[in-house]
């Protein structure tokens, strides 16, 4: 059991888990054996045997809390399911009571290096480092394939630092690896969700909110942030007068102004007058969804309400036979004010 153990192949490890799992019901009393046969199954199922042995050396420890062989098998099982601070503590205990442990010693060494670069990650995060922070939750992320439930931790934190840069799809890329580890891990959700917020695919953020809310029924930021997913899809629905007139929804004041004197002269009728007739007629629709927009989003009144997700028909106070459908200024009135 031992000498197959000790080599590196596959193979060699599920035929040292059989030989020292025969052995430990054989000696159900020996810490040793269940030592062994518990490292056999770390390395036979890397993955789904860490959770197995966590559970296995709390039942040793109860009794054997002062040997070093069972604290390193236990601290690689925390290292597996992600539990890197306490692995580390299982670790230094183990070197204290036996200095010269070397698989503690090395364990150990192999935890610092995985934690510098996740800790390393987030400062440079929290600096604004972005770029930096990508380098080393990559660096991270490459450290141990088999460590699936810190690698959704890890693809989100490289995901929520890629959208500080705008990077929208590649961090959605990482949200779904996460997602793809762990379906129900709530940040990564909440960080595609935002990032498809950014990208106005307003429908699969509504669908990424409402499966975090799924999770967490009764957080209210959660809630909120549903009902804005909500809004904004149905203001994508609506004609977008910050569109029409040629700027962003982040556009100030003076913005607004001076992008309507640009498109309004682009289009003012008398600039087309010598077009065709349906140049002509286009000019005259173009200019009139101009001023029509204008005079909603110079008015800071109704701009907020057209901000909140109110419709066009709604804020001119409803269509319906009376001429157009605005109810506000003629076009050309607005055009002469502006001069």
């Amino acid at each position: 059991g031992k000498a197959a153990l000790a080599r590196p192949e596959p193979s060699a490890a599920r035929e040292a888990a059989v030989t020292l799992s025969s052995l430990a019901e054989k000696c159900p009393a020996s810490v040793d054996f269940a030592c062994l046969q518990m490292e056999a199954v770390l390395k036979a199922r890397p993955v789904q045997g860490a959770a197995q042995v966590l559970s296995e050396s709390a039942r040793w420890l109860r009794a054997n809390t002062d040997n070093p062989d069972l604290l390193v098998v236990r601290g690689k099982a925390l290292y597996g399911t992600g539990q890197l601070e306490q692995a580390l503590k299982h670790c230094s205990e183990a070197l204290r009571l036996d200095p010269d442990h070397t698989p503690a010693r090395e364990m150990r060494s192999r935890i610092k290096e995985l934690d510098a670069l996740k800790a390393g990650g987030n400062a440079a995060f929290s600096s604004g480092q972005y770029d930096e922070a990508i380098r080393l939750y990559t660096a991270a992320i490459d450290f141990d394939p088999n460590l699936v439930d810190l690698l959704p931790t890890l693809y989100t934190n490289r995901a929520t630092a890629k959208s500080k840069k705008g990077e929208f799809e590649s961090a959605i890329a990482d949200s779904d690896l996460a997602l793809a580890s762990n379906p129900r891990h709530l940040k990564a959700l909440l960080r595609r969700a935002a990032c498809k917020m950014e990208m106005e695919a307003y429908q699969q953020a509504i669908d990424d909110y409402q499966a975090a809310q799924e999770l967490e029924p009764n957080d209210r930021a959660i809630a909120q942030s549903l009902r804005h997913a909500k809004v904004e899809l149905k203001k994508s629905l609506r004609k977008d007068l910050y569109k029409i007139i040629g700027v962003t929804k982040r556009a100030t004041e003076v913005e607004i102004k001076k992008a309507y004197k640009k498109m309004a002269l682009a289009w003012h009728p008398d600039r087309h007058s010598a077009g065709s007739e349906a140049e002509r007629e286009e000019a005259e629709k173009r200019f009139k969804e101009i001023g029509e927009a204008f005079e909603i989003l110079s008015d800071p009144a109704k701009k907020h309400k057209y901000d909140e997700g109110m419709d066009v028909e709604e804020i001119n106070g409803g269509g319906g036979g009376r001429g157009h459908a605005h109810h506000g200024m003629d076009p050309m009135d607005i055009f002469a004010q502006m001069g």
